[in-house]
């Protein structure tokens, strides 16, 4: 199966995590690759998706324009009575179905607006203020255009000892201040740092997912003081070893 599919899919499985309001999510996986092109493949479908409902809301925009334009015309030439009765009340019909087709919401989005609607960034949890401050060192190492940062800007960080310190002390803090709502990571966070989620995902499987990591990863899911319970979920894991890992 192309590697597409399988990243389709698991980001399928992100955004029905999101809808279900289980996110924060870490999901792990042993290649630091691998990790990088999940978070970049995530974006890529973001970025299209933002993309095409701007050209789709500028033709909305468009519509609407025309609409009301010819809805103004129709008034006037009522105000004028340059027609008859008859033809009052079906010019009066005509403006009702305008009025009907531009009932949505044609107002023109602020960018930020927009972009919040294809991100996983949390609304209300940190802000913009907030992420130029705490990605300060790492965009000045890295620069800003650089693929790792803009991904953060979706919600989506990546997290693996081939990265810089700057970059990974990122990650950890807009993780816990609740800005990035999923992680793509090695085994890195599985020991000794305090990113707590309310979600693990095992993204395919590995040699090196053995029960010890198992138990060690499994423990990110659940958050003190916020969840009830946390949620594991696998992705691409044989059953076979599902039942190896958790028995």
């Amino acid at each position: 199966e192309a590697k597409g599919g399988w990243m389709d899919r698991l980001f399928h499985l992100m955004s029905v995590l999101h809808r279900q309001d289980r996110l924060p999510a870490v999901v792990f996986n042993f290649d630091r690759h691998q990790c990088e092109r999940i978070a970049f493949h995530f974006t890529e479908l973001l970025s299209g998706a933002e993309e095409a409902a701007r050209v789709e809301h500028s033709k909305s925009l468009a519509k609407s324009k025309r609409t009301t334009e010819a809805k103004e015309k129709v008034q006037k030439r009522m105000r004028d009575k340059v027609v008859s009765e008859k033809k009052e009340i079906e010019m009066l019909d005509e403006v009702a179905d305008m009025q009907e087709v531009a009932a949505f919401d044609n107002s023109v989005l602020d960018d930020a607006t927009f972009h919040a609607q294809f991100s996983f960034v949390q609304e209300g949890r940190g802000s913009a203020q907030d992420f130029e401050r705490i990605t300060e060192s790492a965009r000045k190492v890295m620069g800003e255009g650089h693929p790792l940062i803009q991904i953060l800007r979706h919600g989506i960080g990546v997290h693996h000892n081939g990265l810089q310190n700057k970059y990974k002390m990122a990650v950890e803090m807009l993780f816990r201040c609740g800005y990035l709502r999923i992680v793509v990571s090695t085994e890195t966070l599985a020991y000794g740092i305090n990113m707590p989620a309310r979600t693990v995902v095992f993204a395919g499987d590995s040699i090196s997912l053995t029960s010890v990591q198992y138990q060690q990863m499994s423990g990110r899911a659940g958050r003190r003081g916020l969840d009830v319970l946390g949620h594991i979920v696998f992705f691409e894991v044989p059953a076979f070893k599902i039942h190896r890992l958790i028995v």
